[in-house]
């Protein structure tokens, strides 16, 4: 009987940890596209938009010009 509780708790552990990996996979994601709209956000700002926020009109270029995996 306590080699059924060892074997039970392991897998409820291998459970967690693959819940855990998931998760972290479903954040990363969804960073991934919330950088991507905040690009396309930056890309529609007029130069007045972009001066209120402290922001050039070429490091919004450089930002918005980024692929979308990277940070």
């Amino acid at each position: 009987m306590a080699d059924n509780v060892g074997e039970q708790t392991r897998t409820g552990v291998e459970a967690g940890t693959a819940a855990g990996l998931w998760g972290r996979v479903v954040r990363y994601f969804r960073q991934l596209a919330e950088k991507r709209q905040g690009r396309r956000s930056l890309a529609e700002l007029t130069g007045d938009q972009l001066d209120d926020i402290g922001v050039t009109r070429s490091e919004a270029r450089a930002e918005i010009g980024k692929s979308w995996f990277r940070d």
